[in-house]
């Protein structure tokens, strides 16, 4: 249970990275 939830929060944590990468491309151009 716990390395299933450890799982999806490293998923979350690499959403939002690339969330933050997009919106940081998209203000910067």
């Amino acid at each position: 249970m716990s390395a299933e939830r450890d799982l999806v929060r490293k998923k979350i944590k690499e959403f939002k990275f690339k969330i933050g990468e997009l919106e940081g491309t998209l203000e910067g151009s």
